[in-house]
């Protein structure tokens, strides 16, 4: 038996909340009753994650995942510009070819039933680029990081870190 990983699901649907799952480390490439077909990835940089979702999405029709597309955009800025399409499942960054649990930063934040979130915007390197943003917070994580995104266009190659305040 292989080893077993916490991922996050995000589902399409903006009602549907966000869960936590169990799964075997092994059955990570046959995801098809999570993603609803065969899986395609989007590579996540900061921090470092693996989006899985559904390859034949625009096949069939699914719906825009606004959830998901602004958490990729955000923590990948060669990624920007695309949209994916139905529910995803983000693990963790891949350490030997083997993908491993969702990073803490992401599931204390996507999981967390309330909160106070916060931005930073990260250069390729992990530093923090000059001047100060604005002192705002949010309630929800995934306007954070749409509203980072609007924030980061000055900076097209850093990344948007939302983080808890609370």
């Amino acid at each position: 038996m292989s080893a077993l990983l916490t991922a996050v699901l995000i589902p399409a649907q903006p009602h549907q909340p966000v869960a936590a799952l169990t799964l075997d480390a092994a059955a990570l490439p046959l995801l098809w009753a999570e993603v609803g077909g065969p899986v395609d990835r989007v590579t996540l940089l900061e921090p470092a994650g693996t989006l899985f979702t559904n390859a034949w999405a625009p096949r069939f029709g699914l719906s825009a995942n606004m959830r998901a597309t602004v958490l990729a955009a955000a923590a990948n800025p060669v990624w920007r510009g695309g949209t994916i399409l139905g529910d995803a499942l983000l693990v963790g960054d891949a350490h030997g070819g083997v993908e491993t649990s969702a990073d803490p930063a992401y599931t204390r934040m996507l999981l967390a039933p309330s909160g106070r979130y916060g931005i930073t915007l990260r250069t390729p390197t992990g530093a923090q680029p000059p001047g100060a943003l604005p002192p705002v917070w949010w309630s929800d994580p995934f306007a954070a990081y749409a509203d980072g995104l609007l924030l980061a266009r000055g900076y097209p190659h850093h990344t948007v870190r939302v983080h808890r305040l609370d």
